[in-house]
């Protein structure tokens, strides 16, 4: 049988109040922790709610917060939790406009979206469930507890959403947070961070449940993932970051890169494939990690396929102009960060294209191995690459996604193909017949995660990610007194 954890909260106190001796126990009083120091005084950010000048100061202050947070009813978390939603959706257009401001990546009613998905679509304390085995020995209790402080690295190309989307994870568990923010992203981040911190406070909250140096360095981010005061941690971000977390000794959840490639097989709705792969590519300029990264195309369907593109706001590159911006994009076998998330306009621009409106990608015709292809670009030029049959291309898609088991997206109406395209690509998010943001909670099924832990296992996470199993065994005749 499962029930909530508020039912098993319920429970547990009331046969822990009856084996006490008495139906008026109190629970006990959590043990006194030094108070943290105070924020520091200088400079704006260093004001701002939750913010120190040191990771121990966070860690300190969080770790308060949470055994505060943990005294607190689970209901009392529930309107906690709210509180932090309704605070996304309020500042949602103000620091989505605040990220573009100070990363220069991405678009702006995009990231919008992406805070409102946020806070509307994570998980609460509803995903903290718990499991009752009864029988002649007695009862068993498995429920789920927080691990105490979380820390927390965030990426600079979802800065403000991924705050709200794991502040409300971490602090639905239980947890509190020591944020590691990208230095690129910094105010947007700990301003989102400090709005969420007054949102906690004014529904009656701890402080300092969401904590952060106010320079955030590659220093200050090992610092807090080796501090003793920390007890997970979440990493989302590029391959030196996952593995610089997987090599600590504590439990990590680990969001790495992808490079998702989009099929479309000689079946497809080329019409409704063209404007789903736009839609998907373009989405915040390519900067989310399940956004499709190449189109590998059947011949026999992709001359008709990239009409399909140009009819959909796509800007197509051939000959010299192909050849420039493919050099500009990448350099030295990576993204050139100069691109990263800005608009397909401003590239060609750069590489001396002048093109009217406002194109939502550039796409060109690239060979199997180019780097465009092979490496996550993360910008809004998208290489397509032609194959001879379903097979090739099934194995093109598998070569250029390198085997990330991160996000894979096919167009066909051959559910033959789908089937064996699922089964030899083994991703983490698997789309058929729809944009890479199908897979999330926004255009798709299910719940939303910014946090999209393929390395690790956890898939999309959720509160339940950051919390540990806690069994009670209730033996023999401690039943009677229920």
């Amino acid at each position: 049988m499962r029930i909530d954890q508020i039912q098993i909260e319920q429970i547990v106190s009331e046969v822990m109040r009856n084996l006490q001796g008495g139906a008026g126990a109190q629970r006990p009083t959590p043990a006194a922790s030094p108070t943290p120091a105070a924020p520091a005084a200088s400079g704006d950010l260093s004001r701002l709610a939750g913010v120190f000048e040191t990771v121990d100061q966070c860690v300190a202050a969080a770790a308060k917060a949470q055994q505060e947070l943990a005294a607190l009813p689970l209901a009392k978390r529930g309107e906690i939790v709210q509180a932090i939603r309704a605070a996304g959706v309020a500042r949602a257009d103000e620091m989505a406009r605040m990220a573009v401001a100070e990363t220069q990546m991405g678009r702006a009613e995009h990231k919008v979206q992406k805070n409102l998905n946020c806070a509307k679509f994570t998980p609460g304390v509803e995903d903290l469930k718990a499991t009752i085995h009864r029988g002649q020995y007695g009862m068993t209790m498995t429920e789920l507890i927080p691990f105490g402080v979380v820390c927390a690295v965030t990426p600079v190309t979802n800065p403000t959403s991924t705050i709200i989307n794991n502040g409300i994870m971490f602090i639905a568990g239980g947890n509190a947070a020591v944020f590691c923010p990208h230095p690129a992203a910094t105010k947007c981040t700990l301003t989102m961070m400090a709005l969420l911190n007054d949102a906690i406070r004014a529904a009656g909250g701890p402080p300092n449940l969401l904590t952060s140096v106010a320079k955030p360095t590659l220093r200050t981010v090992k610092e807090a993932m080796d501090h003793k005061g920390t007890n997970i941690i979440c990493a989302t971000g590029g391959p030196a970051l996952v593995k610089a977390a997987l090599e600590s000794p504590k439990r990590a959840v680990c969001a790495g890169p992808g490079n998702p490639p989009a099929l479309v097989d000689s079946t497809a709705n080329l019409a409704q494939a063209a404007r789903d792969c736009v839609a998907g590519a373009s989405f915040d300029n390519n900067v989310i990690c399940i956004a499709e990264k190449e189109f590998i195309v059947e011949d026999s369907v992709a001359d008709e396929f990239m009409r399909e593109l140009e009819r959909n706001e796509a800007y197509r590159l051939t000959g010299a102009e192909a050849s420039r911006v493919a050099e500009i994009a990448m350099v030295d076998g990576h993204p050139n960060r100069d691109f990263i998330g800005r608009h397909a306009s401003t590239i060609l621009e750069a590489a001396g294209i002048r093109v009217s409106g406002d194109p939502k990608i550039a796409f060109l015709e690239a060979q199997p191995r180019d780097v465009l292809v092979m490496e996550e670009q993360m910008m809004p030029i998208i290489p397509v690459v032609r194959a001879r049959n379903f097979d090739q291309a099934m194995d093109l898609a598998k070569t250029a996604e390198g085997g990330r088991r991160h996000t894979i997206v096919i167009h066909s109406r051959n559910t033959d193909n789908i089937t064996r395209f699922l089964n030899a690509t083994k991703p983490t998010i698997f789309v058929a017949n729809g944009p890479s943001t199908a897979g999330d909670a926004a255009e798709g099924e299910g719940h939303l995660a910014m946090t999209l832990a393929g390395p690790t296992g956890e898939g999309f996470t959720r509160p339940s990610s950051f919390c540990r199993e806690r069994r009670i065994a209730l033996a023999g005749g401690t039943l009677a007194v229920m």
